[in-house]
């Protein structure tokens, strides 16, 4: 491992893990637990990282004093090893633990440009030391090497293949290692070696390929068999015609424009000990497709020109259950995606349910962006206005993306009317989004038009769990909370699959009262959720404020929501402010002051009492307990703010 620029640690997270101090002495702690924490704090360098989080993250079996004595004394192992040095790189204070991303070098960052030329695998040698540590080094090691395929191939797709021939071949050899599945670089090395007259290297990676596939119950494609058969024959290179143009996908004169995809179920096993839950998964599969509007499913292979993606499903057995595996195929078969869930000997019914969504969710964006890709500059489809809304509402950081969000939702709808899938986006709109980006703005109109939109959604499909959704909302917003939950009750019954409106029926259960209930649904969303939102560290926030246990909530408050701060800094102030912290509760008073009073559209001129009270009006709490914690917070504050009782 190489050294650090002057006056910087180095740290290794590829192959060993290892730390060296700015004069290149070895500081990587003995112990897995204290390697592990030195790990992920130096992975998360530039977050101040809650110590509530680590004590969930190291030591949740625990209880919460000896999770804290625990933390304190791993902290006091990694200051002793570092040495004194170690105190300009981590800063530790009584909430939270900070790794100063300027004192610290890595092998991330010098292959920033090229990551899949790191070696090893990340942090191979740290054990699972607790089942939460487990689970993120596992899904960060996926994402990690997510990453570097990815860059991977847009390398690949940058280099001329004829000027560059070894970085071509390298390139794709790097894919490889990192995905033995991934047939587009196994055939770029094939025809590279070929070129090169080395024949022998070209048939390993076939072989390497075709094994690899075989092991999740798949055939190569017969691009690649054709491939073998030229270079084996000496008939390399190959005189390739060139392909007639194809039609983007959903450009079939449906206005919706929605992709064909084709469930391809022909490679699951039929043995006698696990078909019945292969069966089982399938028919769950197939209900959560047929669910989605998003596109329109095949189950049986249509022999016309129609252009279809295809999902492979195809089954196995290990060591300990089953093995699922979905490959989604592009058009021209190329292959977009690949996902598996590993099931127990026999699973239940809830556990096959998960691993359904799980990986129907995982499908989802990348179908949706090669859709949206394929369409370039010239929309004219209900689902490409959609999709470019969908893609700037959680991708656009910039004030007034809401303004470009509806503009595309209004032209979907009116494209495609009984198109389902902008009019939950729409009715968010007019319920919160307007007012969320434009504080103190009378929501009267906004709220009518929601309503309305609600009940045109419910007439169209009513057994659309997102219509419920809305509808309970709205309800909600008018304060009547029986007839919400009722809409929200029936949005349940009916499963929704999209994580981030199983976040939202957590908060309204919130709302609601019933905040354990709402809790269980917002480890649902974040446990499907592909990444990282922050809007879902304020609502865990929100939560544990209304359950009194305003520590906790704090500890997911740390960072504000970059697109609109003043939601995690009014809680945040309120939590400071239960519990005495005077100027931590100013503080956030004047940061949620300085970020409301540019945006602020109310009829009155804005005084922060004015912010707070809009903000408080905007909580419809049907609990008598929630509104008397509200109340009490606003007075700690020292702010004439009125938690109004429902009329």
């Amino acid at each position: 491992m190489s050294q650090g620029p002057s006056g910087s640690f180095a740290a290794r997270f590829f192959g060993a893990f290892a730390v060296k101090d700015p004069l290149g002495n070895p500081v990587t702690p003995r112990g897995q637990k204290p390697a592990a924490l030195l790990a992920y704090l130096l992975y998360n360098a530039g977050r101040d990282v809650p110590r509530d989080r680590l004590i969930d993250m190291f030591w949740n079996d625990r209880g919460s004093k000896q999770g804290r004595d625990s933390l304190r004394q791993a902290l006091h192992v990694l200051r002793s090893t570092i040495g004194e040095a170690g105190a300009v790189l981590m800063h530790i204070d009584r909430q939270s633990v900070h790794v100063v991303k300027a004192h610290l070098s890595s092998d991330l960052q010098q292959k920033e440009d090229a990551p899949w030329e790191l070696d090893g695998e990340f942090l191979a040698d740290l054990a699972p030391t607790a089942p939460v540590f487990e689970d993120w080094l596992t899904e960060t090691r996926r994402a990690v090497r997510r990453h570097q395929v990815a860059a991977a191939e847009q390398a690949l797709d940058r280099l001329d293949a004829e000027a560059n021939p070894d970085a071509v071949l390298a390139c794709a050899t790097a894919i490889l290692s990192l995905d033995p599945h991934h047939e587009p670089a196994a055939r770029c090395a094939m025809e590279r070696y070929a070129v090169q007259g080395k024949r022998g290297h070209a048939l390993r990676v076939f072989e390497t390929l075709s094994e690899a596939l075989k092991s999740d119950g798949f055939e190569v494609s017969p691009d690649t068999d054709n491939l073998l058969r030229a270079i084996s024959d000496n008939r390399f290179p190959i005189d390739k015609p060139h392909p007639a143009p194809t039609p983007r996908p959903g450009a079939s004169g449906d206005a919706r424009g929605l992709p064909v995809v084709w469930l391809d179920l022909s490679e699951t096993r039929h043995d006698r000990d696990s078909w019945d839950f292969v069966s089982d998964f399938c028919d769950h599969l197939i209900l959560r497709c047929v669910q989605m509007p998003e596109f329109n499913l095949l189950t049986v292979e249509d022999v016309t020109d129609i252009e279809k993606y295809t999902v492979a499903v195809s089954s196995g057995t290990t060591q300990s259950g089953l093995r699922i595996s979905l490959r989604l195929r592009a058009p021209d078969d190329h292959l977009l995606w690949s996902g598996r869930a590993d099931l127990p000997d026999q699973p239940d019914d809830d556990r096959v349910h998960l691993a359904v969504d799980k990986l129907v969710m995982q499908m989802l964006p990348p179908l949706e962006a090669h859709v949206f890709a394929s369409l370039g500059a010239q929309i004219d489809t209900a689902y490409g206005y959609y999709l470019k809304a969908k893609r700037t509402f959680w991708t656009d950081p910039q004030f007034g993306y809401i303004d470009k969000v509806v503009a595309d939702l209004q032209r979907a709808i009116e494209i495609a009317p009984t198109f389902l899938p902008p009019y939950p986006m729409m009715i968010m709109y007019h319920n919160t989004g307007m007012f969320m980006s434009r504080p103190g703005i009378d929501h009267t109109d906004g709220r009518a038009q929601a309503l309305d939109l609600s009940q045109r959604l419910l007439f169209l499909n009513s057994n659309f769990p997102n219509a419920h959704i809305s509808m309970g909302w709205c309800l909600l917003w008018r304060r009547n909370f029986d007839a919400a939950e009722r809409s929200i009750r029936r949005a349940i019954e009916l499963d929704p699959y999209e994580p981030h409106r199983l976040s939202v029926i957590g908060t309204a259960l919130v709302y609601l009262g019933h905040h354990e209930e709402g809790q269980r649904f917002y480890d649902k969303a974040q446990g499907r959720m592909q990444h990282d939102f922050d809007f879902q560290r304020t609502d865990y926030g929100e939560l544990h404020f209304f359950k009194t246990e305003y520590e906790r909530a704090l500890s997911w408050m740390e960072i504000p929501e970059a697109r609109t701060p003043y939601k995690t800094l009014f809680f945040r102030a309120a939590a400071n402010a239960q519990l005495s912290r005077r100027t931590d509760a100013q503080n956030d008073i004047d940061a949620f002051v300085e970020d409301i009073r540019p945006r602020w559209a109310g009829r009155d001129p804005f005084t922060p009492e004015r912010g707070f009270q809009w903000y408080a009006d905007m909580l419809p709490l049907r609990l008598a307990s929630d509104r008397a914690t509200l109340r009490a917070a606003m007075g700690k504050l020292g702010l004439d703010v009125t938690v109004h009782e429902p009329s």
